[in-house]
């Protein structure tokens, strides 16, 4: 699945996601409160306040991600803090 991020200088976060690592925030659909898991596969560079196309892996079997279709937007967050937000685009 390819999504469009944008990190919040402002956040909760310290630093700049870990890029090149694994990063397992989660998705949550503007609007709900469901917690999606994913990992990021390609982020290598996302600094704050830029929009960055990269691709997300769906984790955990059983978990309905059927509402991540292209268009939807949702926030990312660590815990329950919101450190960005975006776009699903395919």
């Amino acid at each position: 699945m390819i999504v469009e991020v944008w990190f919040f200088a402002d956040s909760y976060r310290k630093s700049e996601p870990p890029f090149g690592m694994a990063y397992r925030p989660h998705f949550v659909i503007k609007g709900t409160e469901e917690y999606l898991g994913i990992q990021f596969r390609n982020l290598k560079n996302a600094p704050y306040g830029e929009h960055i196309k990269c691709d997300i892996e769906l984790l955990y079997e059983g978990v309905n991600y059927s509402r991540l279709i292209t268009g939807v937007e949702f926030e990312i967050r660590e815990g329950p803090h919101v450190v960005g937000e975006d776009v699903v685009i395919s």
